[in-house]
């Protein structure tokens, strides 16, 4: 039995220890996130249409966890508005 996941999987933020923005992931599916904070930070799940200007998808999110989007927006990024301490890694799956 293969462990491999079928959907194609993206880090958008490794660890990251300071306030950051992540790559553009482009794509037009649906998207889950998963999103892990290991003390205190702020990240915020932004989209686009032209990958100039960003839009908030939903609010800031506090607490490590699974998010999804169902709209197709064109870029997302995501985005570490605010940071005191720990680390935070952005995957995504499409």
């Amino acid at each position: 039995m293969s462990t491999a996941p079928k959907n194609r999987i993206t880090k958008l933020l490794d660890a990251v220890t300071t306030t950051d923005t992540s790559s553009v992931y482009g794509g037009q599916t649906a998207r889950v996130f998963q999103i892990l904070i290991t003390d205190t930070a702020t990240v915020q799940m932004e989209a686009s249409v032209d990958a100039v200007n960003w839009v908030s998808l939903g609010a800031a999110i506090t607490a490590s966890g699974g998010y999804e989007s169902e709209a197709p927006w064109p870029y997302m990024r995501a985005r570490v508005s605010s940071y005191s301490s720990g680390a935070v890694t952005v995957w995504v799956a499409d």
